[in-house]
């Protein structure tokens, strides 16, 4: 279903035993409101490629009414191709303001503990390209399509070996999975081992 998010301005460090970081968080869902959430629809607002499978991909409604995911889906690329060697039809709803995380099944039980659902599609590494679907059209592409960057895209803000976070300035998708993709233009990094993992409020500016 979604859980409520949470705030992310005030983040403290909790070590894990797969080595990643998650943050403690505090609710603010009071400040959540229609003047804040002015996103057209859903987009992805954390990747996380953590050591070994700590990998996910977290979700955000920024709209002001509750999505049905069973329209969307995700896709994954792997290595350049063109065809999706992994997909999830997403199942449930979205309430307003929440988020929706994906976690790879052979994650830290912690890491799987924060998720709504685990699935193949989280198995990315930094050369492959994740696609956010609502029916057969493209809401948000994660990388590029038909191009393998190596091992990654980007230098400081690189889809290797980080968690990804999508600027507050954002408030949709990028629905053109051909054009050239630098990370640095709407995501901010933290290291790997620093991952501010799930249920964040992720409230675009006005």
């Amino acid at each position: 279903m979604g859980k409520p998010t949470q705030s992310f301005k005030a983040v403290t460090g909790l070590a894990l035993s797969a080595g990643l970081i998650v943050s403690s968080m505090t609710p603010i869902a009071a400040n959540v409101n229609a003047e804040t959430l002015n996103a057209s629809d859903l987009f992805i607002s954390e990747y996380v490629e953590g050591s070994s499978n700590n990998k996910a991909i977290e979700l955000f409604n920024g709209t002001n009414a509750t999505i049905d995911l069973s329209a969307y889906k995700i896709e994954l690329y792997s290595n350049g191709g063109t065809t999706a060697g992994n997909t999830l039809n997403l199942t449930g709803t979205l309430a307003p303001g929440a988020t929706y995380v994906i976690v790879n099944g052979s994650a830290s039980d912690t890491l799987k503990a924060k998720s709504d659902t685990v699935s193949a599609v989280t198995n990315f590494n930094g050369d492959d390209t994740i696609v956010l679907k609502k029916g057969d059209t493209v809401l948000d592409v994660f990388g590029q399509l038909g191009f393998d960057p190596g091992t990654k895209w980007g230098t400081t803000v690189a889809t290797a070996d980080q968690s990804l976070i999508r600027k507050d300035t954002v408030t949709k998708g990028d629905s053109d999975g051909s054009d050239a993709f630098d990370p640095a233009v709407e995501w901010s990094s933290t290291p790997q081992r620093h991952v501010r993992q799930s249920r964040v409020t992720y409230v675009p500016r006005r």
